[in-house]
């Protein structure tokens, strides 16, 4: 048990009158008060290095917090530098005003213009054109009693069509290639002079109005095209052939008839080229 301050000196004291000496004795409560300083002493630095163990780790903690943080920062700082990327990707797929990879499409060129040229002749001829494809508008006049017979040569030589087959004078239009040939001459008979022009299918006269008239063979243009249900009623006055085919998105072969003649018939969905083969006079109707 704890020992005072004064049982100490009284103990000292009762120990002097006895013996006559003055001397600490052996159990001197100063050596127990040094024991018990020794002790607080020891406790303090345990108390301080427990302390600072404490503050020690936190401070340890303190520092790896402190230098984990700025590095989950950095890897936050990272995603939120990635992520705009690829949002941004997302948004330029899904945005309408991303440009799409256009095809490259070859210029369309202009097209050619054809211009009419008259050829002159007397009698047979083989006459070398400018090879062509395309359906085109020959004019062609004789003056003869014989024959006058025209036919299409294609690049090998041989005879495609035969436009005009005639006897003695002779005046009006055709058309030629208007079943895909290709046409590189024009073989004439004839015993008389003879003009032929060939011209482009733009240049066919229109059919203005809803009646068209005419003699002899002729080609004409239907601007805009027939559209649904359409008729067309003909008649004709001459000896010979009379006979009408329509070019188009449906071509067809409406008349065919010898001498005169008077009817109706259907004009096919989408016409726009007329052709006539005969001698006499005609007359279409639009309806």
């Amino acid at each position: 048990s704890a020992i005072t301050d004064d049982a100490v000196t009284h103990s000292q004291r009762t120990y002097e009158c006895s013996t006559g000496y003055h001397q600490t004795s052996p159990m001197s409560p100063k050596k127990k008060s040094k024991g018990k300083i020794a002790l607080g002493v020891v406790g303090g630095f345990v108390v301080l290095s427990i302390v600072g163990s404490a503050l020690g780790g936190n401070t340890e903690n303190a520092e790896i917090e402190a230098t984990s943080q700025p590095a989950q920062m950095t890897g936050a700082a990272s995603e939120n530098a990635e992520e705009p990327a690829t949002e941004t990707a997302v948004e330029t797929e899904a945005s309408p005003s991303a440009e799409p990879e256009e095809e490259t499409l070859p210029s369309a060129e202009p097209e050619e213009t054809i211009k009419p040229k008259e050829y002159k002749g007397r009698g047979a001829k083989v006459l070398r054109i400018n090879e062509t494809d395309e359906m085109m508008i020959l004019a062609l006049t004789h003056k003869g009693s014989a024959n006058f017979i025209v036919s299409t040569v294609s690049p090998e030589g041989e005879e495609n069509d035969f436009p005009v087959n005639e006897i003695g004078n002779y005046k009006g239009t055709v058309v030629i290639n208007s079943d895909q040939q290709t046409t590189a001459a024009l073989k004439i008979q004839a015993d008389g002079s003879w003009t032929a022009t060939l011209k482009p299918i733009s240049t066919a006269r229109d059919w203005k109005g809803s009646s068209v008239s005419g003699t002899g063979a002729e080609v004409i243009g239907l601007n805009p095209a027939s559209d649904g249900l359409t008729t067309m009623k003909a008649t004709h006055s001459g000896q010979a052939n009379f006979i009408v085919r329509t070019f188009g998105e449906n071509p067809d072969f409406p008349i065919n008839e010898i001498r005169k003649y008077s009817g109706e018939v259907l004009l096919s969905d989408g016409t726009d080229l007329v052709v006539i083969q005969t001698d006499g006079k005609w007359t279409l109707t639009k309806e």
